[in-house]
């Protein structure tokens, strides 16, 4: 994961980066706040996922960052997956027991929010915090904070095309910034013989 360490992310772009993660994260909320439990059980433009589906990824990937963020800040080893990629994912694709459609897009505002006020309020020391993950549960790879805002970002920019609701174009800096770190960070792994997951690493 070397690229992630070595883009140059200064303290402005980081104020862009998550202010951009905010706007997207709101947009979508509000977008799905509008819809019925049964639109919301519709097909996405991502084949095989609901646009459910995309709010129960994009919930979990917020409150994982948060917590990821908090962890890095305290020195204390932290996973994405804290029962593993292949046990937990399937469960945070589909609602808890018990959970409406409904309460699913209000736990994704609640948990977006959380997490923009978190990075909103990290000094420029913060962000070089590296994220330590469990050795005998890696995911993401080693990776300072900083670089979690580029991650969040791909996946709202993205799957908000995802739910085919006219969220408006992607932002500036996830054209400028974001992308080119993906494409590289592609080439790398390949490099590596390993497989690319198009979506955020570890969600």
């Amino acid at each position: 994961m070397a690229i992630l360490r070595c883009v140059a992310i200064n303290d402005e772009a980081n104020h862009q980066l998550v202010h951009a993660v905010m706007e997207r994260s709101r947009s979508i909320a509000e977008s799905l706040r509008g819809l019925g439990d049964d639109e919301l059980h519709q097909p996405s433009e991502l084949p095989e996922w609901s646009l459910l589906t995309i709010a129960c990824h994009l919930r979990f990937g917020a409150g994982a960052l948060f917590r990821m963020t908090r962890s890095a800040r305290q020195g204390v080893p932290v996973a994405y997956y804290p029962e593993g990629r292949e046990v937990q994912r399937p469960r945070t694709l589909v609602p808890l027991p018990g959970e409406s459609p409904q309460d699913v897009v209000e736990s994704l505002a609640l948990l977006s929010d959380e997490l923009n006020q978190e990075w909103s309020v990290l000094d420029p020391g913060a962000w070089g915090v590296d994220v330590i993950e469990p050795h005998d549960n890696p995911d993401l790879g080693p990776i300072p904070l900083g670089r979690l805002p580029l991650l969040r970002l791909t996946e709202v920019e993205v799957h908000g095309t995802d739910l085919g609701s006219n969220l408006g174009d992607w932002s500036e800096i996830f054209i400028s910034t974001v992308i080119p770190m993906r494409l590289e960070w592609l080439n790398i792994r390949r490099a590596n013989h390993r497989v690319f997951d198009t979506e955020l690493e570890g969600s």
